[in-house]
Order: structure tokens, then sequence, then C-alpha cells
């Protein structure tokens, strides 16, 4: 046993003999990374948006309409990149939000930079004129290649914070502000024998003059709801009163109805500056009932949204009047087949176009203007609308009637028939104004299109009318081309 022992410690000396030769090794030391989103790396830009819209939105109900007010970011190029990759994360996510052209003619009307940091409350006023439940902003900042994302989201009616986020990230872009440019100092022409003659400055067409002036009892009241709500007190048979709007203005839906009386008129204008109404909430902006009629004047643009499932103006018995200065535009109302029309849809009564401009509306049938009763047009101008259906810039029911003796209606889409005016075997008089048609201008007219936008033969550009005897005009019907069409017998200079 003492033997065994003795060979043990000398095992035990010769270990200890051979672990004094060797060299110490550092302990190794594990490192803590904060970042959750990779234990190695700080996510790049695209990573930190994706973490931080999951972050802040993560309490927002998918049925509410977002804006996207603003992202301070270094430079126009990166606040450009950052507006756009948003959106494509929030609609990816199931959210809705608003486009950003709606808010782009809100940051004009409203003097406010595309890129200079807005506090909350200008943030909340520019989500109300568009009709957002919330609305969203962001900043960037640190230095080099090491920088900081924040996004805070807002509802819009109490201005409560009800989502932030903040992210590091690292990024090769070019995070340097835009450099401001100088004005250069104009070099001296070398001196020549001949004077130079500059050419003559390029001939600008005039200004439509507004209309004549029409004179009515002034409502009083500092906002457009103060006013509307006079009238409902105030107004009584056969007087004309003026609206004249002094600043922007959000309302709610409104009908235009006095009861127990007859002829009031309403002329809605504004002061010397281009006045916007637009909606807060989805609806008719207006619905025009009997005894009642709506002047559309100088200076008054009514602006819907994209998010809207309704004309912005609905013509039910009374009259709508459109004058120069006025604008109806930027109103949805893709799934409603039965009120057609993005801008205005004449259920019944008559709408009389004698000048303005309805344009960007949007629609299943009838994108500018659907017509199931009377629509008189002398002046103005209709474009730039589409009709997922019929009728890019007009659609004419089987009830319908509509007279143009005046006026444009251009550069407007279809993606079935009549990319300028579809007519169902109804009322249709052209002995004045101009259709364009793809056919004659590729570039500014009508046309009827695929979703890939290619054009569609034989379905009628400029009109179409459908039935047993359907006629069409491909190409542009100008002011001394007339047309006709009354149930089933057609005159003109039609294409077929």
């Amino acid at each position: 046993m003492k033997a065994i022992r003795n060979f043990y410690i000398f095992l035990t000396l010769i270990c200890l003999l051979s672990c004094a030769n060797q060299p110490i090794q550092p302990t190794p030391t594990t490192t803590i990374n904060t970042n959750t989103t990779n234990n190695n790396t700080t996510p790049d830009i695209d990573k930190a948006l994706e973490l931080a819209a999951e972050q802040a939105f993560k309490d927002v109900n998918k049925n509410h309409r977002i804006a996207i007010v603003q992202m301070t970011a270094p430079n126009a190029s990166v606040n450009d990149f950052l507006l756009g990759e948003l959106q494509h994360i929030l609609v990816n996510k199931g959210f809705i939000v608003v486009e950003r052209r709606e808010l782009d003619q809100i940051r004009e009307e409203q003097n406010i930079g595309m890129s200079g940091e807005v506090d909350d409350n200008t943030a909340v006023s520019i989500g109300r004129f568009v009709g957002a439940d919330v609305v969203v902003t962001g900043t960037i900042d640190g230095i080099d290649s090491l920088r900081r994302l924040r996004l805070k989201v807002l509802i819009t009616k109490t201005a409560v914070i009800i989502g932030t986020a903040s992210e590091r990230f690292t990024t090769t872009i070019d995070m340097r502000p835009t450099p401001v440019r100088q004005p250069t100092t104009p070099t001296q022409p070398a001196t020549t024998t001949q004077p130079v003659t500059p050419p003559p400055p390029p001939v600008q067409p005039p200004p439509t003059p507004p209309s004549p002036p029409i004179d009515g009892i002034h409502v009083p009241g500092d906002t457009l709801s103060d006013m509307l709500a006079w009238l409902e007190r105030s107004a009584d048979s056969h007087n004309t009163y003026i609206i004249t709007l002094t600043q922007n203005e959000t309302i709610s839906p409104y009908t235009l109805e006095f009861r127990d009386a007859i002829n009031i008129t309403v002329v809605l204008r504004g002061d010397n500056n281009n006045r916007s109404v637009r909606l807060r909430s989805n609806g008719k902006m207006f619905f025009v009932r009997s005894n009642a009629t709506l002047v559309l004047d100088n200076n008054i643009t009514l602006h819907g949204h994209s998010g809207n499932t309704e004309p912005l103006v609905v013509v039910d018995s009374g009259t709508l009047r459109m004058r120069n200065g006025a604008t109806i535009t930027g109103n949805t109302n893709p799934q409603n087949f039965l009120f057609g029309g993005g801008g205005v849809f004449v259920q019944s009564g008559v709408f009389e176009m004698t000048g303005g401009t309805i344009s960007n509306n949007t629609a299943l049938i009838g994108g500018g203007v659907s017509v199931n009763s009377t629509f008189n047009m002398s002046g103005g101008t209709i474009t730039g609308n589409t009709a997922e259906g019929s009728g890019g810039g007009v659609y004419v029911t089987i009830s319908g009637t509509f007279n143009m003796n005046g006026g444009n209606i251009t550069n407007n889409t279809a993606y079935e028939e009549g990319g300028g005016i579809a007519i169902g075997a109804s009322f249709f008089r052209k002995s004045g104004g101009i259709i364009t048609g793809y056919n004659t201008d590729s570039v500014n007219g009508n046309a009827v299109k695929d979703r890939g936008g290619n054009p569609i033969a034989r379905k009628g550009h400029a009109v179409f009318v459908s039935g047993f005897n359907s006629k069409r005009k491909e190409t542009t019907s100008g002011a001394g081309s007339n047309l006709s069409f009354d149930r089933g017998t057609a005159t003109g200079a039609w294409d077929n």
C-alpha cells in the first residue's frame, strides 16, 4: 500500500513540473451585444426601419388610416428612401396608408417644407386635413456610419403618442447634408461686331378669367362648419347665400337640404387665395338635395382622399354648378357600382359645368363624373381620372343625358371601355368642345388600356357607346366634330 501511495505522489510531481513549463493562457471572456437584432452586428437601415415599424405600430389598429407626415433625414435622397420604404412596410403589414401625393399637396398648400422637422401639432393638423386616424413622424441622427432612427406615432384627434421606437444602424449610404448651391456669376459674352438678339420669350396662354361674380347674402362664421350651421338655422326661400373661405377647411359629410323651403342657392368660394376643403371621414362631402343649388365658385378646391368609398359630390334632385376657378380632385370610389363617379355622381337633378377642373379621381365607373340624370358641359376640363371599368372621364347610364357644347375631356383612362366617355345606350350630344383620343394623341389622349398600360383597340379611346348598335370614337373629336347618339340612332363623325 505504501508503494502505491509513493507511486501517485511521483506522478503528481511529474504533472506539476510539466504544467510549469507551459505559457499561461488568458481566460476567455464573453462579449455582450446590446443590439437585440443581431448578436454580432448592428443592423443596416432597412432592418432598423422594419424593427422600428414593428415596435411603433404594435398597438395601432389595422383599420386606422395612417399618414406618414415627416421623416427628417440628413438629405433629400435619404428622406425619399425612408418615406417610400416605411410606406411599403406598413402596406405589407395590412395598414391603410395615405398616398404621398395627397400629403405633398397639403405641404404645398400650407407652405410646409419636405425635409425640415415638424412639431406634433403641425403633424396632427396635416393628418386631419387628409382624414388620417394616426400620423407618424421620424428622424435620423448620429455621426459618420453609426446612426439612430426614431419613429413616433400619434392619434390625430387627441395628439396623444401611442407608439415610439428607436433603433441603431450602420450604413454606407451618403448621409451628408445636401449642399446648398450658390448662384454663379454669369460670364460676360465675348465682344462681337454684331449685337446678339435674345430669343423672344415663350408665349404663355392667358389664364382662365374668373366667372362673373355672384351677388348674395354673405354668411357669417369663422369656419365652414360654423357657416353651414348658420345656413341650417337662417336660410329661407328664394335667396342666394355666399360662403367665402379665408382658410383651408376639413368637414364631415354634409347634406345640403332645407326643409319647407324652395329655391335656395349656396355659393362656395375662396377669398383672394385658393382654399381647399377636405373630408374628415369617408362619405359624400356634399349631398345636394331637392330645392337646393350648390355653386362651386372661384378659388375653391374640394379634395377627397384615396381611402374614400363614395363620390365627393352627389346630386339628388338638386343642382350642382361648377364655374371657373373651382376644382374637384383626389377622390376614390373604387367599389361602389350604384354610386359611380369618383368626383361627381348625378343621381337625379342637374349638373352644369361652365368652368373649373375635375381631375385625378378614381371610380369603378365614371372616374370623373357618373351621370344618371342630366349633365350639361359648356366649359371646364375633365382630366387625369381613372375608371376601373368604363368611362375614364364620364360615364352615362341608360337613364342619363349628357350634352356637351364646350370644355375639354382629355388624358383620362378606362380599363374596359370609353377612355374619355362611356355611354350606356342613352342620350349623348356633342356640338362643341374637345374629346381627345389615343389614336390621335398617344401622350395626352383619353385611352382604354390593360393593367400593363397597353392600349386596347376597338374599345373607344375617346367615346364608346355600348349596346346592340355600339359606336366608338378612337381619334380626337375636335371642336368642329359633332357626335350624337339617341338611344340607338347615331349621327356624326364616329369611327365605325
